[in-house]
């Protein structure tokens, strides 16, 4: 998991909205073993936060000069109704590779 801003406390303090759930979204990359693909998300992510607050669009606008069919795409992680944090994916290929089969 990539983080794309710095973890803070959330002791009294108001209940985010999305644009603020998007800016603190934790971002998982797939596949999963691919070390450098992850190493370009956490590196763009930090270039983009030099600038202003990370948004998925811009992400993948990055990652696409290196990874033409990269994609990123933002959901809500529902930890209880109307509430939840953000999660970001970045596919490299655009989308998730296939489960394995199971021939047992």
């Amino acid at each position: 998991m990539v983080p794309t801003t710095p973890q803070r406390g959330t002791a009294g303090q108001r209940e985010p909205h999305v644009a603020d759930l998007a800016a603190t979204a934790e971002t998982r990359c797939i596949p999963l073993g691919d070390a450098a693909f992850a190493d370009a998300v956490r590196r763009m992510i930090e270039e983009i936060r030099a600038s202003g607050p990370a948004e998925p669009r811009a992400l993948e606008a990055r990652l696409r000069r290196e990874y033409p069919r990269a994609r990123v795409v933002a959901r809500q992680v529902m930890v209880t109704a109307g509430s939840g944090e953000m999660r970001w994916y970045a596919f490299r290929d655009g989308t998730a590779p296939p489960a394995p089969l199971d021939y047992e």
